[in-house]
């Protein structure tokens, strides 16, 4: 209920301006994280499918873009990486006697019954996980802040472990495994405030040019033919490739970025976010937007007539 009252005010609130829809994604995932201090040894899959749809809305991604792909785009660590340091520190605190009397009576009856329920076997899990029995000294001691580091950092490193391997068996936007490195985070998201209220459409086209949305040729499950071809000249297939080196009804639209085909690729492909860059892909997200519009529509139409006439 409440994830649906704050994408509400998002779309009414905030519907061009991109800064403000990502900061009421981060009350989002706060509101998310009511109560993590107990539950936050586990993961959350429901709460992580949330978060993953309104990161799709936010940048008007394709509800079929594979998580795994945006997490590494927009370098989003699993909900769970934050929540499990919280839960050790609010343990930490029980510990040290700044919590009331009755939590501490709790933490001490599961220390006597050796933790075996279900938060403990969650905790343990959690440690294991990392790289920690359960009984390490280290979990006692003072290096709390170095001990969170690494912990961050081991999390960190599993979850690129997992997307790495998933990008590479990847059947939608195989291209995108040439495109990632080992850092996270693209440059075009790291803009002051103003240039990306002033550029948010640009900054989604090319999040979205990325991530597989702009060429229907990614859509494997789709039967090869019409559905796959070029969308604008009905030739080729719909990638980028075609797009800047064969279709006709794109021809020169591309030339401003480079003076070949490889040069005007490479562009597109990388990070960097200059204005011109951003015109080119912005109008290529808004034209391709009107066709698939109108060709549903006229998919629904043939359905309805199909359906009149078997009445």
């Amino acid at each position: 209920m409440v994830a649906r009252k704050v994408w509400g005010l998002g779309e009414r609130v905030c519907r061009n301006d991109l800064k403000r829809r990502w900061i009421l994604f981060k009350y989002l995932q706060s509101v998310m994280s009511y109560g993590v201090e107990i539950w936050g040894w586990e993961e959350k899959e429901v709460l992580e499918k949330v978060m993953l749809d309104y990161v799709r809305w936010i940048f008007r991604l394709d509800f079929c873009t594979p998580r795994y792909i945006i997490m590494r785009e927009l370098a989003m660590d699993k909900l769970k990486i934050g929540w499990g340091i919280i839960a050790r520190r609010y343990e930490e605190k029980i510990r040290k006697g700044f919590t009331g009397d009755w939590v501490r009576e709790c933490w001490e009856e599961k220390q006597n019954y050796h933790w075996e329920d279900r938060y403990g076997s969650e905790r343990e899990s959690y440690y294991n996980r990392n790289g920690w029995g359960i009984g390490n000294s280290r979990l006692m001691d003072n290096e709390q802040g170095n001990l969170e580091t690494e912990i961050i950092d081991r999390e960190t490193e599993v979850q690129m472990q997992w997307e790495d391997s998933r990008i590479g068996k990847a059947r939608y936007n195989k291209k995108y495994k040439e495109l990632i490195d080992n850092i996270r985070g693209p440059a075009y998201l790291r803009m002051t405030r103003s240039e990306l209220v002033n550029r948010g459409d640009e900054v989604r086209a090319l999040a979205k040019l990325r991530c597989g949305n702009l060429e229907e040729a990614n859509k494997y499950w789709l039967e090869e033919g019409e559905e796959r071809k070029c969308i604008f000249c009905k030739k080729g297939r719909d990638n980028i490739d075609h797009y800047v080196g064969e279709c006709e009804e794109m021809e020169g639209r591309f030339n401003v970025l480079g003076d070949d085909k490889g040069r005007i690729l490479e562009k597109l492909w990388s990070e960097e976010l200059d204005e011109t860059k951003g015109n080119v892909i912005r109008k290529l997200w808004k034209d391709r937007d009107k066709i698939l519009k109108e060709l549903k529509e006229k998919e629904m139409d043939k359905k309805r007539k199909e359906n009149g006439l078997s009445e």
